[in-house]
């Protein structure tokens, strides 16, 4: 990843920032040793309304610019960027980088485009709902193949235990992702991720996946 991004910058603003990822320094008895970062989380950018605008404009323009370098970073998520005064830095790789020949739209639905859209309102965002989760080619998943274990898990919930279509599953994430969605109430934002994540943490999988499907057909039918 460093390869990819040396000297790397984008422009937001008029204002150059170079994109950086830590130097490691060594992994010893479980801990990784690595540089220490100055910044602000790019997350708390978005989250509050008087850095919205800042944190859309950085958010955009950095999906943006990994797309079109084919830079596919799976861990791409607003709390794993770290905005410094003239450095934008990459946190987190667990999740591993795709190849060049990655298929953008399949980037987009394993876990980025979630992690990119809740905490931006759908007006602000560079790709929609229906850009993501259209249906190129139908055909079987099998549901213990499922990577994420939330969209497994719900898929399970909505009566899928073997296999489901393409389709199908695009569905399950589009209703998570509607139940996701940021939305002004009162001038004011409000992430229901937040509190659903509380659920997830507090009462674990099978409440936050029975929470998700009340939200979801309190405004549709499924």
């Amino acid at each position: 990843m460093q390869e990819l991004l040396k000297d790397k910058y984008i422009i937001i603003n008029n204002k150059k920032y170079y994109i950086k990822v830590p130097k490691i320094f060594c992994f010893e008895s479980g801990i990784l040793h690595m540089q220490y970062c100055e910044g602000d989380n790019l997350e708390f950018y978005l989250r509050n309304k008087e850095t919205y605008e800042k944190g859309k404009n950085i958010i955009n323009t950095l999906l943006k610019y990994i797309i079109e370098n084919k830079i596919y970073w799976y861990g791409f998520a607003a709390r794993n960027i770290l905005v410094g005064k003239n450095t934008i830095y990459f946190v987190d790789f667990e999740k591993g980088i795709g190849n060049m020949d990655t298929d953008i739209q399949s980037f987009l639905q394993h876990n980025v485009y979630e992690e990119y859209s809740i905490f931006l309102l759908k007006k602000d965002r560079i790709y929609t709902l229906n850009d993501v989760l259209s249906v190129k080619d139908n055909y079987n998943i099998k549901v213990s193949d499922i990577k994420y274990k939330r969209y497994k898990a719900l898929t399970i919930k909505l009566g899928y235990t073997d296999f489901i279509s393409k389709e199908d599953y695009l569905n399950v994430l589009k209703l998570l992702l509607e139940v996701e969605e940021p939305r002004l109430i009162d001038g004011n934002f409000y992430f229901p991720s937040i509190p659903l994540y509380r659920i997830y943490k507090e009462k674990g999988m099978d409440a936050y996946c029975d929470e998700i499907i009340e939200i979801y057909n309190k405004f549709h039918k499924l």
